[in-house]
């Protein structure tokens, strides 16, 4: 319970920023912690990434500092954009995390497949 109630006050004071990649939106976090991708488990998410996103969601965390989201139905067209990002940060991060694509939803977060370019 501790856990997820610093993960929501870090979250609360979270800003979230929106472009366009591909025609579809992708968000990702302005925050001064230095674990980003740790946000993916804040009890919050679904409701400050409302405003921005569909839910559920997919995701990128390559490193602990790096955290990209983007709705489902974005799948198709941005997952193949994305595998030279995390490629990238997965190989010059001095914290890397995870190759795969990661799902939130109302089932919690899971692993959907890695990205093979990432992969050694």
């Amino acid at each position: 319970d501790a856990a997820a109630q610093g993960l929501d006050r870090v979250l609360r004071a979270t800003s979230v920023n929106v472009d366009d990649a591909a025609g579809h939106r992708i968000a990702w976090f302005e925050t001064p912690s230095v674990s980003k991708a740790s946000l993916l488990l804040a009890p919050g998410l679904k409701g400050a990434l409302a405003p921005h996103l569909e839910w559920p969601i997919l995701a990128v965390a390559p490193a602990r500092d790096y955290l990209l989201m983007f709705s489902e139905s974005a799948r198709s067209a941005l997952l193949p954009r994305l595998s030279q990002v995390v490629a990238r940060e997965l190989s010059t991060s001095a914290y890397p995390l995870a190759a795969e694509v990661l799902r939130a939803s109302e089932k919690g977060l899971e692993a959907l497949g890695t990205f093979r370019a990432a992969t050694p």
